[in-house]
């Protein structure tokens, strides 16, 4: 697991190993927890554009669990009750950010490729797919964020020209 905060990148140089996807997002939800108190306890706000990541070894991202969700209680995380309060739209800034967007949905979609194609040479060599296809069940989740983020720019995007 490792943190990521409004400033740093925070890398776990140990690690740790679960036996199961949920025993890492209930440690990531606590820690998340943890590190919230201990900023409440300093006199400071809910960190809430801070995150946990869920990697794996070799840190391919499986899970990130907000802040803001965990101080809300978890949650879906396109629940209506939990989506933060609409801010002005910044058009100079969404422009580049639909274009970083279409640039990681294309990417995630090459990842997506290759990791069917590995489960597919897995299976032919008769081997346990197990893990490989909880790693695709979560990139495609992580696709399925980034589509929804992309229909969120342009949403923005349109109340400006609209």
């Amino acid at each position: 697991m490792h943190c990521v905060t409004d400033k740093r990148f925070n890398r776990d140089p140990d690690g740790t190993e679960f036996s199961s996807i949920a025993e890492a997002e209930a440690e990531a939800n606590q820690s998340a927890r943890d590190l919230i108190c201990d900023e409440l306890r300093r006199g400071r706000h809910i960190p809430s554009d801070w995150r946990m990541l869920i990697a794996t070894e070799d840190d391919t991202i499986l899970n990130t669990i907000p802040f803001f969700l965990v101080a809300h209680g978890g949650g879906v995380p396109h629940a209506p009750e939990l989506r933060r309060p609409t801010r002005k739209v910044n058009v100079e800034r969404e422009h580049p950010s639909l274009a970083e967007t279409d640039r990681l949905i294309a990417k995630a979609r090459t990842h997506i490729d290759a990791q069917q194609m590995r489960i597919t040479i897995l299976e032919s060599d008769g081997r346990d797919t197990s893990l490989a296809t909880d790693l695709l069940r979560h990139l495609e989740k992580t696709f399925e964020c980034m589509i929804e983020r992309r229909r969120f720019i342009v949403r923005q995007l349109a109340r400006v020209d609209g």
